[in-house]
């Protein structure tokens, strides 16, 4: 973000009532005021309706928000940030991991990019780095967003996949059998707390329309199947060059592997 729009973003959210108060701005950063609550876990999400219910009214919200103009303002964040951490490899004196070759990285963006572009998704105010760690739960079981620094315009499809993409231990056999759940069908069960909180993120969308949740089913599955394009893109992080080697190469393998296993 430039420096004349730093904490343009932070400001409206707060204003809307779904992150903490601005405090103050400056040259230095932005001050919150200080919220007393706990970080949301995996878990709140998949399997804790009222959580999965009151995070996916704020998103909704969030992505609703229209007093920002989008014209004019920097192309989607997602190609930024990914053009950066292409840059960053490249530009690297420090040697990647065997298995990490530029040349096929790049490719693979460039392929995402593309097939994204074409399809012209939709382009909303996100959060940028919307995930459990950055949603506080207070006290009264309200919810706030916080770490706003990679808010702004991208496609609303990254947001939500990034969000509710699982980490494969939230669904291991000792998860599972502690909520009951068969543990044959652990797919299954992810797929339908992910429906859950699509159907109430898009139902705000159509509460001015006296829209019933049967007449937007359709429309759910549509969004379902929008997210899940983004979900190999969520998985692209950034790779600091400051890293240890040894973290470099279990990051990227990770990251490798929860990539490929996304298509």
């Amino acid at each position: 973000m430039e420096p004349d729009e730093r904490g343009k973003f932070d400001v409206l959210l707060s204003n809307i009532g779904i992150s903490p108060n601005v405090i103050a701005i400056s040259e230095s950063g932005i001050a919150h005021e200080f919220i007393i609550g706990n970080s949301m876990a995996e878990n709140d999400i998949h399997f804790d309706d009222k959580f999965s219910k009151k995070l996916a009214q704020i998103v909704s919200k969030l992505h609703r928000e229209n007093r920002i103009n989008y014209e004019g303002s920097e192309r989607c964040l997602v190609w930024k940030w990914l053009d950066l951490m292409l840059q960053e490899i490249e530009g690297s004196a420090q040697e990647l991991p065997s298995f990490v070759n530029y040349e096929i990285l790049r490719e693979e963006v460039r392929k995402n990019r593309a097939i994204i572009e074409e399809a012209d998704f939709p382009i909303s105010l996100t959060h940028g780095d919307l995930k459990p760690s950055n949603i506080m739960i207070l006290a009264d079981n309200s919810l706030k967003l916080i770490d706003l620094e990679l808010s702004g315009f991208n496609y609303r499809g990254f947001d939500l996949m990034k969000l509710y993409r699982a980490d494969r231990a939230v669904f291991s056999v000792r998860t599972l059998l502690q909520h009951h759940i068969p543990i044959d069908f652990p797919c299954n069960e992810q797929e339908e707390s992910f429906f859950k909180f699509l159907y109430e993120y898009h139902a705000e969308f159509n509460l001015l329309n006296n829209k019933t949740k049967k007449n937007i089913r359709a429309e759910v599955e549509q969004l379902a199947l929008e997210c899940r394009i983004f979900e190999p893109l969520t998985w692209l992080e950034v790779i600091n060059a400051n890293m240890k080697e040894t973290t470099i190469t279990s990051v990227i393998a990770q990251r490798r592997q929860l990539y490929f296993l996304s298509f």
